[in-house]
């Protein structure tokens, strides 16, 4: 799955640009400090990522993304009718996590 890799490089490319500066690579560390994880934690960051697999990512999405929420947004709530009330799933069909309509993830030319 060459765009699942692609995405992770993304992602860790993304995050060292963030960090270019001395000052947002002091910033990341005191936060990380402050917050229990060490000075250093972010600088593992990488390979956090590139150790995810696709199958972690689809078990994750399973156990997470089981409660399905609507929310009404109205300027008049009198007019919303219907009871709250709480539904839920046993299953969802399986999770494809391919990106669609990509010119080069879809092998068109």
């Amino acid at each position: 799955m060459d765009w699942f890799e692609r995405s992770k490089n993304l992602i860790t490319s993304v995050d060292a640009m963030e960090h270019e500066t001395a000052a947002a690579q002091a910033s990341e560390a005191a936060i990380d400090e402050v917050v229990g994880l060490g000075y250093d934690y972010s600088l593992n960051f990488p390979k956090r990522i590139n150790a995810v697999t696709v199958d972690q990512v689809r078990e994750t999405a399973k156990q997470r993304l089981r409660d399905c929420v609507i929310v009404v947004g109205t300027s008049k709530p009198e007019l919303v009718q219907g009871a709250e009330r709480e539904r839920t799933y046993k299953t969802f069909p399986p999770l494809d996590l391919t990106p669609k309509g990509v010119q080069h993830d879809t092998g068109g030319k």
